[in-house]
């Protein structure tokens, strides 16, 4: 059996939030989280759906 340990969760800035947090990877298309992701370096969506990244 896993033994489960708590740890500290790391949370962003408040004001980094919005950039940060994204709708769940299968919810948007590639195209439309590309979208979305224009101009935010720092959205969530470079990491789930790193083919927007991609030419």
């Amino acid at each position: 059996m896993a033994t489960l340990k708590p740890f500290k969760a790391v949370r962003p800035k408040k004001e980094l939030a919005p950039d940060l947090c994204e709708l769940p990877y299968d919810v948007l298309s590639s195209a439309e989280a590309r979208e979305a992701a224009a101009g935010h370096p720092l959205s969530f969506f470079h990491v789930s759906k790193p083919e927007i990244d991609l030419p």
